[in-house]
């Protein structure tokens, strides 16, 4: 369950006197706080930080509660899902989940974090002065196998964490201890068509033109609200991310604004490459609004509106992230799928510098060498994992096919010979090149072309 794209985990950094009066806490909420230690108060300062470095506005939260193992200290539990960043709304909670951060007090007043990860929510049961602390998780940490379910078919469960005296940190309970989710709420839908779950964030408030989300999910609506007096609020976008059943990732976005609500407000269904996949008018009483269980109906005070599926390949097309290469993103995912379940791991890992790309060396044991794009420089067809090289190393000598890429066209193979220069932490690969005609025809081969010398550099990134 580790985070995508949209979720940010805060980093424990000092804050001066100087950033403390640059940048303003946001009030946070702690519940049953008798005190906030500095590092907690840091914690959700950096995340009102990230909020407005994306261009967002911290409006409330996190959400804070304190209280005691019964076998440890005082700790205080952060869950990044209640902190509201009007402009960016969907910045720390995603169909993933939101981060949990838990901070465990030491002896001198201050809290050393004792646990990370990403959740659904987090629940603090109280018995007599102390709490067990339950997470609200899915799949693999509730014992299900996941290989080859979409997030929409995982198990959800509640799984305890447990406290560890010797290393003072926190990891989950054994699967043993696992319960289900309280099933009330989704034995109500089934039987009345009620939302399963309540759904949305606490939205992101409309008060010029250049807000994040409006220009991300609303831009043809911009001159549809009128924006005087300046700085006046026009309304709100409420958005929810989800798994649909098809393995899609979408997010449901509602425009909540006087302009354009008739009464209904328009609502639309939104793909990782921020297409539209459905538009609907619904009520505006979102506290009406949600999913079936199987995410395959959205329900608006009682309307139910199907969501369309997709095949396999179209929900890897969708899910590629904004601005990258679909067809690239969608061989990724179909190589990483075809790969057998019992790979062993690789012996060696190297981070390089190669055409001011980022790019990962992975050798394995059995000599065979993969080298992949891990941060591709922009305006390359290519994505996060895209192959480059695949081929063997015989001590410091490399053979195999490398790849060239045009946008809209099937990579072109070549074949490459090289070495790794250790004392120059340089690995090189030489070979006659593909050229390409006009579209995607290769007209020929040639030694002078840009892709046919490889040179990947170890220097500045180092291992991995």
């Amino acid at each position: 369950m580790q985070r995508l794209i949209f979720l940010v985990f805060g980093l424990l950094l000092p804050m001066s006197a100087d950033a403390n009066e640059a940048a303003p806490a946001i009030p946070h909420r702690c519940e049953n706080c008798s005190s906030t230690p500095v590092e907690v108060a840091t914690q959700a300062r950096e995340m009102s930080d990230t909020c407005r470095s994306v261009g967002g506005t911290p409006r409330s939260g996190p959400d804070i509660q304190q209280g005691r193992f019964s076998d440890g200290p005082v700790f205080w539990a952060i869950d990044e899902a209640t902190f509201a960043c009007d402009g960016a709304a969907a910045l720390f909670s995603t169909n993933h989940g939101a981060g949990v951060h838990i901070f465990a007090e030491t002896n001198d007043g201050h809290a050393t974090q004792a646990f990370e990860h990403a959740a659904f929510g987090v629940t603090l049961e109280r018995s007599g002065d102390t709490n067990k602390v339950w997470l609200n998780v899915g799949g693999a940490l509730c014992g299900q196998n996941t290989d080859g379910l979409s997030t929409a078919d995982m198990r959800a469960c509640q799984r305890p964490l447990k406290w560890d005296a010797v290393t003072r940190k926190l990891d989950f309970a054994p699967l043993s201890e696992i319960r289900d989710l309280p099933q009330a709420e989704d034995q109500e839908a089934q039987a009345g068509g009620v939302p399963a779950n309540r759904i949305y964030d606490s939205g992101s408030e409309l008060v010029n033109k250049r807000d994040y989300v409006l220009n991300a999910y609303w831009k043809d609506k911009i001159d549809l609200i009128p924006w005087k007096p300046r700085g006046a609020m026009q309304g709100t976008i409420f958005n929810w991310p989800f798994a649909s059943p098809d393995g899609r990732s979408l997010m449901v976005s509602l425009l909540q604004a006087p302009a354009v609500c008739t009464p209904k407000c328009p609502a639309r269904f939104i793909n990782a490459q921020h297409r539209v996949v459905l538009e609907i008018m619904v009520c505006a009483d979102r506290t009406k609004h949600g999913f079936s269980p199987d995410n395959r109906t959205f329900i608006a005070c009682g309307e139910r509106f199907s969501i369309p599926q997709v095949d396999e390949r179209t929900a890897l097309l969708d899910n590629a992230p904004p601005g990258s290469n679909p067809e690239a993103y969608l061989e990724v995912q179909r190589r990483l799928r075809a790969q057998p379940k019992d790979r062993p791991e690789p012996i060696r890992v190297d981070s390089a510098l190669h055409n001011d790309s980022q790019m990962l060396i992975r050798e394995w044991k059995d000599g065979s060498v993969e080298i992949a794009y891990d941060v591709p420089k922009q305006a390359l067809p290519v994505v996060q994992g895209t192959l480059l090289f695949r081929g063997t190393r015989s001590g410091s000598n490399y053979q195999g096919t490398a790849f060239t890429f045009r946008d809209g066209c099937a990579p072109a193979p070549y074949e490459v010979r090289g070495y790794r220069d250790a004392k120059r932490e340089l690995v090189v690969l030489t070979g006659a090149a593909p050229r390409r005609g006009r579209g995607c025809d290769i007209i020929g081969d040639s030694v002078r072309s840009n892709h046919a010398r490889l040179v990947f550099d170890t220097r500045e990134l180092g291992d991995k």
